[in-house]
């Protein structure tokens, strides 16, 4: 970070925890949409990261992404954090800077945040503070009050909202009380900006927020003219282009599969196994925040989830995809497995689809617990529309079989899954039938659990108290001709034990009965 260059640049610095709203911010005042080129929160931010505008005459203006180290983030001790973080202070310059804003998305400062501010406020660097998405409080404000969105209802929740945040500054710090705090929500700061009007009754204190950052209302328009004229696909360039999967025709690939009978009432032999190229398979698990995605993904690639190269290992973003390799000896194809996280805002979901291309998945597994939710229906419905290959898989179905279990004093056995997979079945096909009803009969629910593609991965026969539908999720890919070598494994016990059977010469006959399909 070349001091020279920085005097001579009026370096603006935003702050914030993760999942703060940083990257939306960011791209808002620069007037770019996520995914677009140039634009931030692609990838998760770990060290200081400076943008300029895509305007000449804001060339002097940049922007600095500063998330808090993680170092400091679990350090207990307020000595060792403050000292910590007046060393992140100095060996970043910070002092060159004109204006530091720390974001508070949830309308309260967090330890590191305190500890931050305090050191930016007495090294006498200029401090403000930000409540961001403030968009989604004025909604919940006009539910609870049963009003509509205008100034009166601002002023109320500012006035409630400041007290809140007074009472945490005299708390945590009280020398921090007289920095100002700011209302804004980042879509109107880029309405603002770029002349349109999507969001603008949310309106609060955005201008002041272009103010002190040096621009002025409008000053993206002929920007976003620009862009618009663009084609779609120089509009969103990414520096790593995203693998697409490819239909098995377009490879060279004749599969020999089959359906199994149990599941969709006949089964036969189509073709032969041929192979004349590389392929690549992305399955994309879908579905709100706990509902056990990392967990199948896990379960899946057979690995628990202390391993290093485990899902859920490291924090998210919304809004984005996950890339897991699927690390087996047995596949001779290119498997990766996705974890989606959806956007914030429902809004956004075509644009979320269409940016990571969901829509050429091989399949998407939307992960559900007991029932599908609002977001889940909108995702599934879109990219239906999308024609993408939308499944949904119920998860932790092993818990759900030990509570039975045990509050009906009965062992788990047939009477039990059956109970649960008729009744399961029955409030998915009402919500359907309700809020979905171009998706009834379209999809596939599966009843499944992390722990069972786990076992059955390593051999173990202790799958079999849980098994539900884990091997009729592997009979739907074969039908939906997306089987790869992980079925042809020279060890006929294995795949007798684990999938339908598959034989190149003989005629295919249906594997053992299952559990439950």
């Amino acid at each position: 970070m070349p001091a020279g260059k920085l005097k001579t640049k009026k370096n603006i610095g935003i702050a914030g925890c993760p999942g703060s709203g940083k990257s939306s911010l960011i791209n808002a005042l620069r007037g770019l949409n996520f995914g677009e080129h140039n634009a931030t929160g692609r990838y998760s931010c770990e060290k200081m990261e400076s943008f300029n505008f895509m305007e000449k005459q804001l060339s002097s203006i940049v922007l600095w992404e500063i998330p808090y180290p993680q170092t400091f983030c679990n350090v207990a001790d307020i000595y060792d954090r403050n000292i910590g973080f007046d060393k992140f202070y100095d060996s970043n310059k910070l002092y060159l800077f004109e204006l530091i804003i720390v974001l508070v998305p949830n309308g309260t400062l967090g330890n590191d945040d305190v500890a931050f501010s305090r050191i930016v406020h007495c090294r006498q660097t200029p401090l403000v503070f930000l409540k961001i998405k403030t968009d989604d409080d004025l909604d919940a404000e006009a539910r609870e009050t049963d009003q509509e969105l205008g100034d009166k209802l601002k002023q109320n929740y500012i006035e409630k909202a400041g007290r809140v945040f007074g009472n945490v500054i005299l708390q945590k710090a009280q020398v921090l009380s007289d920095i100002q705090l700011l209302y804004a929500t980042s879509s109107v700061v880029y309405d603002i900006l770029c002349g349109t009007d999507t969001s603008l009754e949310y309106k609060v204190d955005e201008d002041k927020l272009i103010a002190m950052v040096g621009l002025h209302p409008g000053c993206h328009r002929e920007l976003r003219e620009s862009m618009q004229k663009q084609p779609i696909s120089l509009r969103r360039i990414h520096p790593e282009p995203q693998p697409l999967p490819t239909v098995l025709a377009d490879a060279g690939f004749e599969i020999s599969y089959g359906t199994d009978d149990r599941v969709y009432g006949t089964f036969e032999t189509k073709c032969s196994v041929r192979r004349a190229g590389k392929t690549s398979f992305n399955y994309g698990f879908a579905g709100d925040s706990g509902v056990g995605k990392s967990g199948l993904i896990n379960g899946i690639r057979g690995m628990s989830r202390k391993h290093p190269l485990a899902a859920g290992r490291t924090r998210f973003k919304n809004g984005t995809c996950q890339r897991f390799e699927f690390d087996d000896e047995l596949l001779a194809y290119s498997v990766t497995l996705w974890e989606i996280h959806y956007p914030k805002k429902i809004s956004t979901f075509f644009e979320f689809i269409d940016q990571y291309q969901l829509a050429n998945f091989t399949a998407i597994f939307i992960v559900i617990n007991g029932a599908p939710t609002e977001q889940d229906l909108t995702f599934a419905k879109i990219a239906f529309r999308r024609n993408a290959t939308i499944v949904f898989l119920n998860s932790k179905c092993d818990k759900v079989l030990m509570a039975r279990s045990r509050s009906e004093e009965i062992p788990i056995g047939d009477l039990v899954k059956q109970r649960i997979v008729d009744k399961g079945y029955l409030k998915f096909e009402r919500i359907l039938s309700t809020k979905a009803p171009e998706l009834r009969g379209r999809v596939h629910l599966f009843f499944v659990s992390a722990p069972v593609f786990k076992l059955m991965k390593t051999i173990d026969n202790d799958y079999q108290v849980f098994l539900l539908h884990e091997r009729a999720v592997f009979d739907f890919l074969k039908q939906k001709r997306i089987i790869a070598e992980i079925l042809e494994s020279s060890q006929s016990d294995y795949k007798e034990g684990l999938y339908a059977s598959v034989n190149d010469d003989l005629q295919t006959t249906p594997a053992n009965e299952l559990t439950m399909a």
